[in-house]
């Protein structure tokens, strides 16, 4: 399959194929995904935050402690990013997101309950 130029089918470029391959497995439609990188797995899944500030610039003016608090309350319940995102070190995600597990070259994180 092709897309905008890009295979998502094959080994050359997975990165986006485990975006929307694991939400599409795991997360029912009706859940909101935050993610960067997001735009195929937003094609594919509606309920879609971009949080790579190139879509959304809410992101801007969001202090860096408080990337949990902004995607808590916007209903953001999985959180997908690759692995070296310097948000997973944030105690204000820490405190609000628990790690679920890798696939591929990210990392899935589930809201914490209230």
């Amino acid at each position: 399959m092709v897309l905008g130029g890009y295979t998502y089918f094959t080994d050359r470029d997975p990165t986006y194929r485990y975006h929307w391959g694991w939400v599409k497995a795991n997360v029912p439609d009706s859940v909101w995904v935050g993610a960067g990188q997001s735009g195929v797995l937003g094609y594919f899944h509606d309920r879609t935050i971009n949080t790579d500030g190139k879509v959304n610039t809410e992101l801007y003016f969001v202090d860096y402690g408080h990337i949990g608090d902004y995607l808590a309350d916007r209903g953001v319940d999985y959180f997908i990013e690759w692995g070296v995102s310097s948000v997973f070190k944030d105690s204000g995600f820490l405190e609000r997101f628990v790690y679920v597990c890798d696939f591929g070259t990210n990392q899935i994180w589930r809201r914490s309950p209230d």
